[in-house]
């Protein structure tokens, strides 16, 4: 089903639509919504019916025609979208990936075009699930795409071209490829990226930190064709007709004809299809004599997006184009806005649909930019009066004059002018971080965030009074109380992340009080990668696993960060996560503090002025969230090349109504001497050690702890065979139940503090349900 899995943003949405039907008081207008929304549903509901895999894992070899615009290279990477033909009436997309195997292949796939077809090797997998609360879930995505697996070629065989067989989107793609390649012949260097990007939707060609750096401003929509875009062409293109001698009615003929042209040319993305499908259905409605009002237009547009593709409903793409394009159209027709100086206008209206946007940036994003109020008065006009002008101009002359010496000279001064704004643009987002962390909000979050944003949008209409003022005030109550709502929960957590082989778990106390990572994970280098094998953006585990996380659950900065030990594992993403988040304190070891990889971020610490903490077992101050160091002793110093386990930092204390161990790498002999220093020592919970290792978690110790609950991190598929099948012998002997990560992701308990009120009740989940083996 399409509307599986309400989330919090959706039951808002449904709500407030509900309610401001009804508002309506006119049955003509209820009633013909309820029957347009039942229209909708049966139909939604017979397409997705039908959708379902025609491929079974058991397939080896399969015949694929390759989608052009999706074939990606990075590094040793190759990938792309292709249909499986089954037979003379089934087909089916997958995701191709393919690992180049010399340099050479790589050079081969750059400099050759790929043929249509190719015959591939290899075997078919189901794509990941998401392994974290709140994180992107891959499967889900390509589910809703109508793609059910992903093929792991092994070899890749060209085929000959053939001229039939080929739908006509892939036909469509194809035209599009080729003349995205002729862009590339006629401009060149940035003015080629911009051209791509800002006329024809294409940003493949433009770096991942130039994406990032308009991404951290918030103005990352700037690159997104817009009705804007839209609305210039369509004026250029009648401008030029009726200059021509055409009259109105052939010109909007020909913008009938001109319109899907380039929107094929654009992959008719959702800002494009919602921008040039509304302007489509106006010159219908202007040719009949029968003129459409913009909303109309808008709504209509909306129904046949819908009823094309059901699912796109999820994607913020599609939820911030329709959401503020009808919002736009709102407000230019209210009175109170149409009676302001265009000044005062423009203000107002940057302002309203800036904070508008924050219920979609905060559901899937966990963030926004609040910079971006301010920025979009100085980039808007830049790139609508400028650099629009401009890149349609070059793309014009470049098709009759891209040879002349003259031209040439312009698109390098062009090249220029786009290099001094991303060097601007790189410059402002690395000098301050202008994010505010909102993290998923729950149902009743967003539905006072969304209140308070609707009673300020009514306020727009109201003239000045009493009642204005009243629900100014109330309208700011509601939206700040649902946008710190996640901050300030009375919801404790504990969480261990699933970053793979390694540990990082997050504590976070009720009301605000403290946030608090223990251990932060990280890639172990096995060896140095030849430099055509590295990727242009290689996976981190703290960007893109431990911030989003930590940041969905409302975490804005990090009080303290505990390092059990130096192993890369543990403390591996410990410089990307301070460089992104606000940390105010290190604690450590003194031998963790001395290891060469710390040692290397001293500068990074001393520049952020991040307090670092040596910790033994002789601290008697409790830290943190009421935790104690229990080993090891101040004695303890790991020379190099020793075992950096067995001087693991051990905490132990009690969060909600369970006693924790938190054990970092500890083995035995660590065990050991702890069970001699704390004879009566119990635990609810064991953070069971080094990932489940034999090395670990011996009986003695196990049964000295009396733990009830096992939580284990490791990896899934993990080089080590963590964790130890004796090891889980050992904890089911003991009636211990345990938490994986590797079957099951993410593992989070949560409890309840209210003022005045003692509540024992909590909760103990994992990211996925159900453990999948079907991989």
């Amino acid at each position: 089903m399409v509307l599986e899995n309400f989330s919090a943003l959706y039951v808002a949405v449904v709500i407030v639509v509900i309610i401001r039907l009804i508002m309506t008081r006119n049955g003509q207008i209820l009633v013909i919504s309820v029957f347009v929304a039942l229209m909708l549903c049966s139909l939604i509901m017979v397409k997705t019916h039908n959708e379902k895999t025609w491929l079974n894992k058991d397939i080896q070899t399969i015949r694929v025609l390759i989608k052009k615009s999706t074939v990606d290279i990075d590094g040793d990477r190759l990938r792309f979208t292709g249909l499986v033909h089954l037979d003379n009436e089934r087909a089916e997309e997958v995701i191709i990936t393919y690992k180049i195997q010399s340099e050479a292949e790589k050079s081969d796939f750059l400099t050759n075009s790929f043929s249509d077809y190719v015959e591939l090797t290899g075997s078919l997998s189901k794509p990941n699930q998401a392994r974290n609360f709140n994180q992107f879930d891959y499967r889900k995505y390509l589910y809703r795409n109508q793609i059910y697996w992903i093929f792991q070629a092994d070899t890749i065989e060209k085929l000959p071209e053939e001229k039939t067989g080929m739908p006509f989107s892939y036909r469509v793609d194809r035209v599009r490829t080729d003349f995205l390649k002729f862009l590339d012949q006629i401009l060149s260097g940035k003015t080629s990226t911009y051209v791509k990007t800002l006329l024809f939707a294409d940003k493949r060609a433009m770096s991942e930190s130039t994406l990032e750096n308009y991404r951290n401003l918030g103005v990352i929509h700037l690159l997104s064709i817009s009705g804007l875009h839209i609305q210039f062409m369509i004026a250029l293109i009648r401008n030029g007709l009726l200059k021509c001698g055409l009259t109105k009615e052939t010109t909007a003929i020909w913008l009938l004809v001109f319109l899907p042209i380039y929107g094929y040319l654009s992959g008719f993305g959702v800002s494009v299809f919602r921008a040039i499908v509304q302007a489509l259905i106006a010159t219908v409605f202007t040719l009949l004599k029968h003129p459409s009002s913009s909303l109309d237009n808008w709504a209509l547009t909306l129904m046949l997006a819908i009823l094309i593709d059901p699912y796109q409903i999820y994607s913020a793409g599609f939820q911030l184009s329709y959401l503020l394009s009808c919002l736009l159209i709102l407000l230019s027709n209210q009175k109170n806005i149409q009676s302001m100086s265009p000044l005062k206008q423009m203000i107002v209206l940057n302002c309203t649909l800036s904070i508008v946007s924050i219920p979609v940036l905060s559901f899937h994003f966990f963030e926004f930019s609040w910079i971006v109020i301010l920025l979009n008065f100085f980039f808007i006009p830049l790139f609508s009066y400028l650099l629009l002008p401009l890149l349609v101009s070059l793309f014009i002359v470049g098709i009759l004059i891209s040879k002349w010496t003259l031209f040439e000279w312009i698109n390098t001064i062009s090249d220029q002018l786009l290099s001094g704004i991303e060097l601007g643009v790189k410059l402002l987002s690395e000098s301050y971080d202008f994010s505010f962390v909102v993290g998923r909000l729950s149902v009743v979050g967003m539905i006072f965030l969304s209140l308070g944003i609707i009673m300020l949008l009514i306020s727009l209409e109201k003239n000045r009074g009493y009642s204005k003022k009243g629900m100014i005030l109330v309208g700011c109550l509601l939206f700040f109380v649902g946008l710190f709502s996640e901050q300030l929960s009375p919801v404790g957590k504990v969480m261990m992340i699933d970053i793979g082989q390694g540990d990082a778990l997050l504590i976070k106390q009720p009301f605000g009080k403290g946030n608090y990572l223990i251990d932060t994970g990280g890639l172990v280098e096995w060896k140095s990668v030849e430099e055509w094998r590295k990727k242009e953006t290689p996976f981190a585990v703290g960007e893109d696993i431990v911030l989003p996380t930590i940041k969905s659950q409302g975490v804005n900065r990090l009080h303290q960060i505990y390092l059990s030990h130096a192993d890369a594992d543990h403390i591996g993403a410990l410089e990307e996560i301070i460089q992104d988040i606000q940390t105010q304190e290190i604690l450590a070891t003194q031998s963790t503090f001395l290891d060469p990889s710390l040692e290397a971020l001293m500068p990074e610490f001393k520049k952020r002025k991040i307090q670092l903490t040596v910790l033994s077992r002789d601290l008697e101050s409790a830290l943190g969230p009421g935790l104690k160091v229990i080993y090891p002793d101040h004695n303890i110093n790991v020379k190099e090349n020793q075992n950096k386990n067995e001087a693991s930092l051990v905490l132990y204390g009690k969060i909600g109504r369970y006693r924790w161990l938190f054990t970092g790498d500890l083995e035995a002999n660590g065990e050991d001497e702890l069970i001699r220093t704390y004879p009566n020592l119990t635990v609810d919970i064991l953070k069971v050690a080094h990932h489940g290792s034999l090395t670990s978690s011996q009986e003695t110790f196990l049964d000295s702890l009396e733990p009830k609950i096992g939580w284990i991190s490791s990896g899934v598929n993990n080089v080590y065979g963590h964790p130890n099948p004796e090891v889980l012998n050992r904890l089911e002997d003991r009636a211990i139940d345990f938490y994986r990560t590797d079957l099951k992701g993410a593992v989070l308990y949560e409890y309840y503090a209210f003022p005045f009120i003692n509540l024992n009740d909590d909760r103990m989940i994992q990211v996925i349900p159900h453990h999948d083996d079907t991989n």
